[in-house]
């Protein structure tokens, strides 16, 4: 009987051991979730900015980025930097939303598609947007749900056009 008992006992904290490492488990990948969200946010805010300073810190590609947006007429090497610019902008948007879909956070992947959505009523970022991967119905996946994201929160747009005469 006590060999029996011992027996019962030993399976018994073996049992809460397994409960106490599937509850350890759990808390670690939530945890992790955490940690890979806020690095998606950080990763987009990174790049925003760093987007940011180069159009702030050089007046030559100011004048690009102001002009190409409005749909000013460029000269081709103009032109050039400014799709450049452009791509600056959708990439790391692009990126920052699959990777938000990846961590299963659909909200962040939805604030990045409308934070950049704006854009999109400027004239000249529209034209590059419309030739460009993320503007043809026939991409893959992740691009086609980018662009239907973006273009829904074009349709919500809240923050107004950017691209007016005096902006």
């Amino acid at each position: 009987m006590t060999s029996n008992r011992l027996s019962n006992w030993i399976s018994i904290a073996a049992n809460v051991g397994v409960l106490i490492g599937v509850v350890f488990v759990a808390f670690e990948i939530r945890q992790n979730t955490a940690i890979s969200r806020a690095a998606v946010n950080q990763s987009h805010n990174d790049a925003y900015r760093a987007f940011r300073a180069h159009v702030i810190n050089d007046a030559d590609v100011a004048r690009i980025w102001l002009a190409g947006r409005r749909g000013r007429p460029l000269s081709e090497v103009d032109q050039y930097r400014f799709t450049e610019l452009v791509y600056d902008r959708m990439v790391p948007a692009y990126t920052t939303f699959v990777q938000a879909r990846a961590v299963d956070d659909p909200a962040a992947a939805e604030r990045i598609a409308q934070i950049f959505s704006p854009i999109l009523t400027c004239p000249g970022v529209r034209q590059v947007w419309d030739d460009s991967p993320f503007g043809q119905e026939s991409a893959p996946e992740s691009v086609d749900a980018f662009r239907r994201a973006v273009l829904e929160g074009l349709e919500m747009n809240t923050f107004g056009a950017l691209c007016g005469a005096g902006d």
